[in-house]
């Protein structure tokens, strides 16, 4: 598991939709803290480096929740243009039966932001190995894949 660095600002997918800055990552870090300040339950923030699976290194932002318990996990994928942040309303109540990971895909979020492949079967099989790779990193065997829209997609692929 990785500590707290800002996040690659290399050229993505979606260069010509946003404009991402170092004062964006901060001004990400101050959102995202309010928006997970209604969360009552415990939980941690962490990047998790998961080596060269699109980029030259890159790292997944996570946050999880009641990981002490035995419980089969639950690990949750946003969809298109979210972060961690979209599951606030539901993380007190899953976190209250299971352990909870939620995470930023590749691209997304506070994690890295890595140039893909331009061709579309290639960035799904991307997209894929990089939530495999996070699963090996954090150690993971067994967990309840959810999925909200493009995270959804990825779920099932």
């Amino acid at each position: 598991m990785g500590s707290e660095i800002n996040i690659e600002t290399a050229s993505s997918w979606t260069g010509g939709w946003f404009s991402w800055t170092r004062q964006s990552d901060a001004m990400l870090r101050n959102i995202e803290q309010t928006i997970l300040s209604c969360v009552k339950t415990a939980y941690k923030r962490f990047y998790v480096d998961i080596g060269s699976v699109v980029g030259q290194c890159d790292k997944i932002w996570t946050i999880s929740l009641n990981d002490e318990s035995a419980k089969t996990p639950l690990v949750m994928l946003h969809g298109m243009g979210a972060g961690v942040a979209l599951w606030c309303p539901n993380l007190d109540a899953f976190a209250a039966t299971r352990p909870v990971y939620a995470i930023d895909l590749l691209g997304f979020g506070r994690s890295s932001r890595p140039k893909f492949a331009s061709d579309a079967e290639k960035v799904e099989a991307q997209w894929v190995e990089s939530v495999e790779e996070w699963r090996r990193e954090v150690k993971l065997d067994e967990f309840v894949l959810l999925g909200h829209s493009l995270g959804g997609f990825i779920a099932t692929a």
